[in-house]
């Protein structure tokens, strides 16, 4: 079965929001089921985001582990809406 033919290159270890993600996924699965890619619009997303005003701050969150970010964040937006 096709699904689990690839299954190994989509896993929790793997996944990474900004290189390897459900847009990467989705694209593969095109590819097999109707020959086509999904739009290049949509593949280039991260690197979209990451090449505007956030795109330093969005890094910075997403290289610090999972409590990191959290407390991250919440001080930013803390420090934000004050």
């Amino acid at each position: 079965m096709y699904l689990q033919e690839i299954s190994p290159r989509y896993t929790q270890e793997s996944y990474s929001l900004m290189t390897h993600n459900c847009n990467n996924f989705s694209n593969e699965v095109a590819q097999f089921l109707v020959g086509t890619s999904i739009p290049d619009y949509i593949l280039n997303l991260p690197n979209e985001v990451m090449s505007g005003p956030m795109g330093a701050l969005i890094s910075k969150f997403l290289s610090c582990d999972p409590l990191c970010s959290y407390a991250s964040i919440k001080a930013y937006v803390g420090f934000y809406y004050r």
